[in-house]
């Protein structure tokens, strides 16, 4: 059983809302036991978020 899918961000092309949406997703994925993946600042700019994003999702 999967504990928790993996979450991939795509950037190449997207606005800065679509980045924002896509790093929203990814936060909102939670391990089996519920607690978040990692978490990200709505206030950061885009490219920082999708850089703590994958620092975090490969730290996996």
């Amino acid at each position: 059983m999967e504990l928790f899918r993996q979450t991939e961000i795509v950037i190449e092309g997207l606005s800065p809302m679509a980045i924002k949406q896509q790093c929203w997703a990814a936060m909102l994925a939670k391990t089996a036991n519920g607690r978040h993946l990692f978490s990200v600042s709505m206030e950061q700019d885009p490219p920082a978020m999708v850089g703590s994003a994958i620092v975090l999702l490969q730290r996996l």
